[in-house]
């Protein structure tokens, strides 16, 4: 986890934005999916280099639309990976496509590195139940594998999906 002032300006920024300190690679994506898979330049990769953050799309057909989800996976990214000053803003309601989800995601980090990944302290400290915040964490699948592979590393146990 690396400090990276900034990162709160970052999240909430614009795609175009976030792009001008990012290197974006086309490529042919590899791998089953039909006839039209490696037929078109699709699948992109951006690189932010000031963080050295990268992501990789390649789900759809269309540049754009791989581009705009790289890019929302590059966020979610930098908010798990660096640290930055305390955010104000939280919803614990807040949805995936809600511009200011990564906003979330970033406050909940920090609050579960400073309380060394646990749901309960983390969910006291932001003055929410446990459901909730596990609720959260599997709004999104990244958010899940990651809060997941920490505890993990910690010699923790995983989280469960909550039906």
């Amino acid at each position: 986890m690396s400090y990276f002032e900034g990162r709160n300006k970052l999240l909430s920024a614009s795609d175009v934005d976030i792009l001008k300190n990012c290197r974006v690679d086309w490529y042919q994506s590899r791998g089953p999916g039909g006839q039209k898979k490696n037929r078109k330049f699709s699948a992109v990769r951006v690189h932010h280099i000031p963080t050295g953050v990268t992501v990789e799309e390649t789900g759809g057909r269309s540049q754009n639309l791989n581009k705009h989800n790289a890019i929302k996976k590059l966020k979610l990214k930098i908010a798990v990976k660096t640290e930055d000053e305390e955010i104000d803003f939280f919803r614990p309601d807040c949805s995936v496509k809600n511009d200011k989800f990564p906003l979330c995601a970033a406050k909940v980090f920090d609050h579960l590195k400073r309380n060394v990944f646990s749901i309960r302290a983390t969910a006291d400290s932001l003055d929410i139940s446990t459901s909730k915040l596990i609720k959260f964490l599997c709004r999104d699948l990244f958010l899940w594998r990651e809060i997941n592979d920490l505890r993990e590393r910690k010699g923790m146990k995983r989280l469960k999906l909550m039906n």
